[in-house]
């Protein structure tokens, strides 16, 4: 039986895949490990597919996430995540948090391009603003402003 070129790189782009999306798996795993899962907690909104960056760095500014962030408000928190193959990533963007209310300064709609920022206060901010694109934006708004002290 003889290997030809094309089968040897058939075989290395199937083993180089398999390993890449391991590696992604499994980081993602780990960045999402500081999240329980959704029915153990009481959900006020969710909302799959948003966009959105944080102005940590030019780095994250640069590389936001674009239809793949899960924005999630919990009775106490705010919750910015990736699904598991992006969470690697995601984190390395700054795009994977679970933030206390308590620790939000603010929260606005950007009138001009219809974004919402979201400030955090100064103790708690390692990270700059994080803006978000997201389909139901008016609903955000209305859950999360009212918790903000």
């Amino acid at each position: 039986m003889d290997i030809g070129g094309e089968q040897i790189f058939i075989i290395l782009a199937s083993a180089n895949f398999v390993i890449i999306t391991s590696v992604l798996f499994f980081r993602g795993k780990k960045a999402l490990s500081i999240f329980p899962e959704l029915e153990r907690v009481h959900v006020l909104f969710r909302e799959k597919w948003a966009s959105g960056y944080s102005t940590k760095s030019w780095k994250t500014k640069a590389g936001g996430a674009q239809n793949v962030l899960e924005v999630v408000i919990t009775e106490s928190e705010l919750w910015l995540k990736c699904p598991t193959v992006f969470a690697g990533v995601g984190r390395s963007y700054d795009l994977i948090h679970k933030l206390k209310i308590e620790e939000i300064q603010s929260v606005e709609l950007n009138q001009k391009d219809k974004t919402i920022v979201i400030k955090l206060k100064e103790k708690h901010n390692p990270s700059g603003p994080f803006i978000l694109k997201l389909k139901k934006g008016k609903e955000f708004l209305e859950i999360l402003k009212p918790k903000l002290v």
